[in-house]
């Protein structure tokens, strides 16, 4: 397997289990901590672990600044992403959760991203854009299976599958993003 096709497998197959691992944390924090203070302190645990999930993927090319940018961003946009998932939830039930809590974290963690790597200022646009639908769509998409599979938010499972899911489609929008927009494609 050539060099570039590597990172990309390392890339989304880390932020896959890491996003499907931090909103477990997330979820056993907001139980004992709250909604709102939990889903800030689950955040920072989910960004602590995507953080370096993705920095050891790609450690060769990320600042290690990636990783507490990351923790800060997550634990901020699952913080505001809690108020605009109510919103989402009350204009359009548990999706409209997901995909208000998806677009706000891909957005934080998209932005805190592109000032912690300059190259990425460049793609800044494509890179916030990708953060934030994979996220969403991948939050949709778990969201969907969970009353296929008899879950909901109040067992764990309810809260991996998704992840996993935005783990999986934020991974890939922002992998093809990078290969595409910077270049880290070229093997080194």
């Amino acid at each position: 397997m050539n060099g570039s096709i590597k990172r990309f497998v390392y890339w989304i197959s880390g932020t896959t289990v890491a996003s499907a691992a931090g909103f477990l944390f997330v979820k056993v924090i907001s139980d004992n901590a709250g909604p709102f203070v939990g889903f800030f302190l689950g955040g920072l645990a989910f960004g602590t672990i995507l953080g370096v999930a993705q920095w050891l993927s790609l450690r060769d090319w990320l600042p290690l600044r990636w990783v507490p940018a990351k923790v800060f961003a997550a634990g901020i946009g699952f913080w505001a992403g809690s108020y605009m998932g109510l919103v989402g939830a009350y204009a359009a039930g548990p999706l409209g959760l997901a995909s208000g809590l998806g677009i706000t974290l891909g957005i934080s963690i998209g932005f805190a991203d592109i000032l912690i790597v300059p190259a990425f200022r460049s793609i800044a646009g494509r890179w916030i854009i990708a953060s934030s639908i994979g996220m969403a769509a991948g939050l949709v998409v778990g969201d969907s299976f969970l009353p296929l599979l008899n879950l909901d938010y109040t067992s764990p499972l309810g809260w991996i599958l998704p992840g996993g899911f935005a783990g999986l489609l934020y991974g890939i929008a922002t992998g093809l993003t990078i290969q595409r927009g910077y270049g880290i494609s070229q093997d080194s």
